[in-house]
């Protein structure tokens, strides 16, 4: 049973370490269930430490809530002049209410208080993701493989702050 959740009834905030459990729940499950019938399936091996070790690598997190549950996740990094977005998930149960959308929003926001107006995605090219990439504005760049997985990489650009 799908679980009518509205983005405006969600709260997104900066995760902390204390958040790991549930991103790395956030992220199995969005994962292990495909996007579209016939899709493969994902598994991201990530545990609280790894998330934890992400933190002090540098990524930042924002993890969205309803009603204390959450729902929806993702994390960024500043490179130079480019805030690459990696891990964007939202609960099966919870997706097309426009949580993603308002995190990726959330992630661009952020990138504009540091003047960065260059957002880089990566996701695998087998589940739909591109598209969801370029339906919010971002650009095929490159595609790599990894092992069997063919991953695309999408760029978008936006107004910089001054």
């Amino acid at each position: 049973m799908r679980v009518r959740t509205l983005v405006t009834d969600c709260d997104i905030r900066p995760a902390v370490v204390v958040d790991a459990a549930d991103i790395v729940f956030l992220t199995q499950r969005a994962y292990a269930e495909p996007v579209r019938p016939g899709a493969p399936l994902l598994f991201v091996d990530e545990d609280e430490e790894s998330v934890a070790r992400d933190m002090d690598r540098g990524w930042r997190m924002m993890i969205a809530h309803h009603g204390g549950l959450a729902v929806g996740a993702v994390r960024f990094r500043c490179d130079g002049d480019t805030v690459r977005v990696a891990r964007l998930v939202v609960d099966p149960l919870h997706r097309r209410r426009g949580i993603g959308s308002a995190l990726l929003r959330t992630v661009e926001q952020e990138a504009a208080k540091l003047g960065i107006g260059r957002l880089l995605g990566e996701a695998p090219s087998s589940n739909g993701f591109a598209t969801y990439f370029e339906r919010h504005g971002f650009i095929f760049q490159n595609e790599r493989m990894i092992g069997p997985l063919r991953f695309v990489e999408m760029v978008k650009s936006t107004i910089a702050a001054s």
